[in-house]
């Protein structure tokens, strides 16, 4: 059924094939829940990482502190080692970057990391423990040992940054390096590695369909678009298992040209797949971005609306403006948090007319708006109450009831500062300032009791 590869024996071989089968046999079995976990948490590999690189820190500084060489060498060789895989790793994501500033503090970091861990550190504990009561060298070595642990978190820190499309690029990238591994393997005949390529390939094709379903998460990604993405990243979990088969075939027919060949269409269709799942993805972030550009570009041409709607108008107006914004995105219904939201619009509106009869209304006109606005809050603190009373949580019902007595309070008092408003001169600053800090206070209040009774909305009593 088989042939023994060159330079070792037919019972050799046979042995070979058959640890490879297992190997492969258990990668096809793989765990669930492994999988889910991973599925979960995209970035972990980073993370873990430096969880080791600082594991690796914490061991050095205790060797060091003991004089221990031997700790401190295999300390020191362990950091090495998890360092350079942390910044391989972050290189790699740094090929898929399209935002030229991230990725370029990205290598640098990784630079000043290989530079500092080689050509500062490692001289600078031989200097502090060949000569322990040199204060100044012990000193040096803590700085580096230091900054170290700081550039490592700076390093996790910039590859969260990054795009989740842009990792999914640099996931592209890891899949090909990986399949040219398997490709090697298999033309040569080395189960042992084609093992560890399949392997490393379900490893990160987890990774890769953990990054499309972040993707694909998101609202405002078209759902064809989705389900394109969605289809190819099935369509790989397909292709891998067929990749197995015909890699076990392949080497166990050695001389099987068309079992190699199936190899090699199967690589070349996952190499495309996941080349063509990150080109995808790019497409979907820079439509994105224009989606982005064209929000703030709303967003700065309603800020120049408020800007002119408020030009000229006082503190009373901009507060009951303030009190109308706020709530505009909660709903007037039938519910005691509608009917809220409905009398927080009537105050905002009444406080608004009060600004403009406190300027140019009849002492009798500001009494009016005044105790106009009163009876709204009034209606404020029976359906807070209302809103309390079907609350299932404590917290939020006394909440809910300390707003609204706060409102109250505001609306007593504005209908005695409209007064002496009224009775005063017109040029009376102090009644002025008393009637704009009543109607801000009665603002924050209002808003904070609607607030407040939506979260409680959300814990209604069954």
């Amino acid at each position: 059924m088989f042939q023994p590869a060159p330079g070792i024996t037919a019972q050799q071989q046979k042995g070979l094939n058959q640890n490879f089968e297992k190997a492969l046999d258990s990668i096809a079995k793989a765990n669930s829940a492994l999988a889910e976990a991973v599925l979960e948490a995209p970035d972990e590999e980073m993370k873990a990482l430096n969880g080791k690189v600082k594991g690796d820190i914490n061991r050095l500084k205790d060797a060091v502190q003991r004089g221990d060489l031997q700790d401190v060498a295999n300390a020191l060789q362990d950091l090495r080692d998890d360092v350079k895989k942390q910044t391989f790793l972050a290189r790699l994501i740094a090929e898929g970057i399209d935002d030229p500033e991230l990725r370029k503090n990205l290598l640098e970091l990784c630079q000043k990391l290989d530079r500092d861990l080689v050509g500062e550190l490692l001289p600078a504990i031989k200097s502090a423990i060949a000569n322990p009561e040199n204060q100044a060298a012990i000193d040096y070595m803590d700085q580096l040992i230091n900054e170290l642990a700081t550039d490592t978190s700076r390093l996790l820190t910039f590859t969260d940054n990054v795009a989740p499309e842009d990792k999914l690029g640099s996931s592209s990238k890891k899949m090909n390096k990986i399949l040219d591994k398997i490709q090697l393997a298999v033309t040569n005949y080395n189960g042992t590695e084609a093992a560890s390529g399949l392997k490393d390939l379900k490893d990160q094709l987890i990774k890769h369909k953990a990054l499309i379903n972040h993707i694909v998460d998101r609202d405002d990604i078209d759902e064809e678009a989705k389900r394109r993405l969605i289809d190819q990243s099935k369509q790989m979990d397909t292709l891998y298992s067929q990749l197995i088969q015909d890699t076990k075939a392949a080497l166990n027919n050695p001389g099987d040209i068309s079992a190699q060949t199936k190899v090699r269409q199967d690589i070349t269709s996952f190499r495309t797949l996941a080349n063509t799942t990150a080109q995808q993805a790019q497409k979907l972030k820079s439509g994105r971005k224009g989606l982005e550009k064209k929000e703030e570009m709303d967003a700065i041409r309603r800020r120049e609306e408020e800007e002119r709607k408020l030009a000229g108008k006082d503190e009373i107006y901009r507060a009951g403006y303030n009190v109308e914004k706020a709530v505009q995105k909660y709903k007037e219904d039938s519910s005691p948090a509608g009917q809220l939201v409905k009398f927080a619009n009537q105050i905002g509106s009444a406080m608004q007319k009060l600004s403009e009869l406190s300027k140019n209304g009849s002492k009798r006109d500001i009494i009016m708006g005044a105790r106009e606005i009163a009876n709204y809050v009034k209606e404020i603190t029976k359906w807070a109450e209302a809103a309390a009373k079907q609350c299932r949580d404590p917290v939020l019902a006394r909440e809910l009831r300390d707003a609204a007595s706060v409102a109250n309070n505001f609306g007593v008092q504005l209908k005695i500062v409209a007064a002496v408003k009224a009775s005063s001169s017109d040029d009376d600053p102090t009644a002025a300032k008393s009637l704009i800090v009543c109607c801000q206070g009665l603002t924050k209040s209002v808003i904070e009791t609607v607030n407040v009774s939506q979260y409680a909305q959300l814990k209604k009593k069954l």
